[in-house]
């Protein structure tokens, strides 16, 4: 049996909730990244898997298929199972005081 199928959900203090589809959590990180805004975000110069960078503004010397566009000139690393993507987003929200809930769900 392979690994079980899980969504992650991401939902803001008022109650805006980013659902998740199987094999599709790097959009609502996407839309949430968006939110928060991404130059809040890269302030924080967070690495993912062996020091890449999380959220850069140009991908055109990294694996693009790595890489989701969030908007002109961000693109955030998404090649990531989502126990990574919730840690990664936990981060965020405790660094920023977001208050984020963000919930992996089989």
């Amino acid at each position: 049996m392979g690994e079980q199928k899980t969504v992650l959900n991401i939902q803001f203090p008022d109650g805006e909730l980013y659902k998740g589809k199987i094999n599709d959590s790097a959009t609502p990180m996407a839309r949430a990244i968006k939110r928060i805004g991404c130059d809040r975000i890269q302030s924080l110069n967070l690495t993912v898997r062996g020091g890449r960078p999380f959220i850069v503004n140009d991908i055109s010397s990294l694996s693009e298929k790595d890489y989701k566009k969030v908007e002109d000139g961000y693109y955030i690393f998404t090649n990531l199972k989502n126990e990574d993507k919730k840690q990664i987003l936990d981060l965020i929200s405790e660094k920023l005081g977001l208050g984020l809930k963000v919930m992996i769900l089989a």
